[in-house]
């Protein structure tokens, strides 16, 4: 069996990071392994020499000397990407923006996470994680009074301060110490989630829980691509309404079945 690698940014200290990777989900090491190859999670920086082809994603990958390392790598090997984030800073000027010369590097199919820059998209992987759909059901499920509150996640390097309301919103962060599941019952059983993180606003755009962008922690362009899913920026939290649920789950697994099959495609030819 033909080995491919799932590489991704691997952070321990980055939810994220830490549940994007394709690699990891079992129904893409199933259909992969209907065509002899076998997935291998692993960091961008690791990639066991063992490995026939590389497929990078999810995750905000198109980063500074993230993508130019992906471009390199795909000297080496056949390399993919699914769903890859255009995540460069505001303080990165334009000869840091290395992200069209990482994707024309590809070989295979290369989709990127983003609308509006006018490259092939498909959503985070995570969207195909089991544990999403069943945070979904059970979300349907909670009494309404239960979600009287607001939840701010704030990402790890960039706390979000909030007025003291009253109820006042839970609060959570993005470094881990909440479990992927935790996570997602949080978000599932709130009202609608304020958050600068994107898999916080994304994750609340798939269970449809109204998802809000503080407009003083728009830093990076993936908050932008946040907005592009459906969140809303505001200048507070006392901006944040509930609106109805329509979780856009159903339609991001969609296009993200549809690139597995691209990808298992590729790599029956290789």
């Amino acid at each position: 069996m033909k080995r491919v690698a799932f590489a991704n940014i691997v952070d321990v200290k980055n939810l994220g990071d830490m549940h994007c990777n394709p690699g990891r989900i079992a129904v893409v090491r199933e259909e992969l392994a209907k065509v002899g190859w076998e997935a291998i999670p692993c960091d961008f920086r690791a990639v066991p020499t063992s490995c026939h082809a590389i497929v990078f994603g999810g995750g905000g990958m198109l980063h500074p000397g993230v993508d130019v390392h992906m471009a390199e790598m795909a000297k080496r090997f056949p390399c993919a990407t699914w769903g890859i984030g255009i995540n460069y800073h505001n303080e990165h000027g334009p000869e840091r923006r290395k992200w069209k010369e990482t994707l024309d590097a590809m070989s295979g199919p290369a989709t990127i996470r983003d609308p509006g820059y006018g490259r092939e998209t498909t959503p985070c992987p995570s969207c195909l994680d089991p544990r999403i759909e069943v945070a979904l059901q059970q979300s349907m499920q909670t009494p309404p009074g239960w979600k009287a509150r607001p939840l701010v996640i704030y990402h790890k390097e960039h706390p979000i301060n909030v007025p003291v309301t009253a109820p006042p919103p839970r609060m959570a962060t993005n470094d881990c110490s909440t479990s992927f599941e935790e996570m997602l019952k949080l978000i599932g059983n709130s009202r609608a989630v304020y958050t600068n993180t994107f898999h916080g606003a994304y994750w609340a755009l798939l269970l449809g829980v109204p998802a809000y962008i503080p407009a003083d922690h728009m830093f990076s362009s993936r908050h932008y691509t946040a907005l592009q899913y459906g969140a809303k920026q505001v200048g507070s939290i006392s901006e944040v309404v509930e609106t109805a649920k329509n979780p856009a789950l159903q339609a991001h697994q969609k296009e993200a079945f549809a690139q597995l099959f691209r990808i298992r495609a590729w790599l029956t030819r290789l």
